[in-house]
């Protein structure tokens, strides 16, 4: 991360207390993998003008796009995907496409907190 940004990487952290700063990254990605790490870090080089936050960039890590952007790639995206067919497809098939949206938002943010919680492998 210093290599990316230099001093704003460095200034992003708690400088009075930089260990603890540290130790919480750590922390908080201890559970992924060195392939996860290097995704996370290359789209951040790509896409980040400043350094992600430990949100952020575990998102980036495990593949968490917006809510809007996994909504339109529902059938490509494999997590998008998992959201869309945990959805009722009943009710999916009986409801409006701002319904369908709705239903999926809420699977997909559901999915996705237990991702960034460590709950599921995906």
């Amino acid at each position: 991360m210093k290599a990316a940004w230099g001093n704003k990487w460095c200034s992003h952290l708690d400088q009075d207390n930089l260990a603890n700063s540290m130790l919480l990254w750590h922390e908080k990605t201890l559970r992924l993998s060195d392939e996860q790490l290097t995704k996370g870090i290359g789209w951040c080089e790509d896409n980040c003008d400043f350094p992600p936050s430990i949100a952020q960039f575990k998102k980036a890590c495990l593949g968490i796009m917006s809510p809007e952007r996994a909504w339109a790639a529902r059938t490509s995206d494999p997590i998008a995907k998992r959201a869309y067919e945990s959805c009722d497809s009943w009710t999916m098939k009986n409801s409006s496409m701002k319904e369908c949206k709705e239903m999926f938002m809420a699977a997909y943010e559901n999915l996705t907190e237990n991702m960034l919680e460590g709950k599921t492998n995906e």
